[in-house]
């Protein structure tokens, strides 16, 4: 099942599925998965099951770094041959 979530869909819910968190962030679902893994991200386990708290997600996303791309420069030797 390879089926597009979309925010709206899971804006009733309070946990959510690494697929379903990856959609309602708008990140990839790797991130999720990384961010659980290393402990950055809570998650509430039942059995095998994976869940994360909707409010948990709002943090961990919140808390993320941003950071301002660098505009693109051509390289001179580039620019030479235009």
């Amino acid at each position: 099942m390879n089926e597009t979530l979309s925010p709206m869909e899971l804006g009733h819910k309070l946990t959510l599925s690494v697929v379903e968190a990856a959609a309602l962030s708008g990140l990839a679902k790797a991130l999720i998965e990384s961010a659980l893994k290393d402990g950055s991200l809570k998650q509430v386990k039942k059995g095998k099951a994976t869940a994360i708290k909707r409010q948990d997600l709002e943090a961990w996303v919140a808390g993320l770094e941003t950071t301002t791309a660098e505009p693109y420069t051509r390289p001179a030797e580039l620019s030479e041959t235009l």
